[in-house]
């Protein structure tokens, strides 16, 4: 009985910790929607320069930070472990654009957003924090973790670029 109490209370606090993750990335994407104007876009072709205007990025993020809650919604009301792998996979995606948006600023890898300040000071604590206390709680094996967070890493993009691509409908840009 006191295993499943134990186990039980880390998993509440797992759920506490992405939930607050949604409230962390949501920051973060305002803070890149109320700075994009300030991003040099003028390098990209005429097609890219218009899928980051301020309204259609707006509603990107909007689109972005929805879906990630849902997931987190589920994973955390199903406590299902495909669904916890999917959540890290979309947390391991906002945490490697953060670590992107400090080392965008240090050496200029590529144009980005503005997003330095909640990437630095509340996405990257944050995910540290949630990495190690799932490896401390055996959520994810390390393995698990490590495959789950370079996929994470790699799918960033292109779900960034679907969800302009999906604004684009509501924006019609």
């Amino acid at each position: 009985m006191s295993d499943m109490v134990a186990k039980s209370s880390k998993i509440v606090k797992i759920e506490k910790l992405m939930w607050l993750s949604i409230v962390v990335f949501a920051i973060h994407n305002f803070e890149e929607w109320f700075t994009i104007e300030s991003w040099d876009v003028g390098s990209f072709n005429p097609e890219l320069t218009n899928i980051y205007a301020p309204n259609n990025f707006g509603v990107a993020v909007i689109l972005l930070t929805l879906l990630y809650g849902t997931l987190v919604a589920l994973c955390n009301l199903t406590n299902h472990k495909i669904l916890r792998i999917a959540a890290m996979l979309g947390f391991s995606g906002i945490f490697f654009n953060a670590a992107m948006h400090v080392v965008s600023k240090v050496v200029y890898l590529m144009p980005m957003p503005e997003g330095i300040y909640s990437s630095l000071f509340l996405i990257i604590p944050l995910g540290l924090f949630i990495y190690i206390e799932t490896l401390k709680l055996k959520l994810l094996e390390p393995a698990t973790l490590m495959f789950v967070s370079l996929i994470g890493a790699l799918v960033q993009f292109p779900f960034a670029f679907g969800a302009l691509n999906v604004a684009r409908l509501f924006t019609g840009v």
